[in-house]
């Protein structure tokens, strides 16, 4: 019986890409959600429902400063 091995290390290699795919688009989602938090908002009717929003990203503050304050 022959085995055809070329076919089959390529094979492995695609799952293996396709998994690490997988994995990254994960990541991705898990970060997203993990940013997320509950807001409590007045629908139409006037009654608190909650509804999930993005907490904004933190950005560095040390951005647009230009060296030391005291120059």
């Amino acid at each position: 019986m022959e085995i055809n091995l070329s076919a089959t290390v390529a094979h492995l290699k695609l799952e293996l890409y396709r998994q690490r795919a997988k994995v990254r688009n994960l990541l991705r989602v898990n970060k997203r959600l993990r940013r997320q938090v509950n807001v409590k908002i007045n629908d139409v009717k006037g009654k608190k429902i909650k509804r999930k929003q993005e907490k904004p990203r933190k950005r560095s503050l040390s951005i647009g400063k230009g060296g030391c304050e005291e120059c």
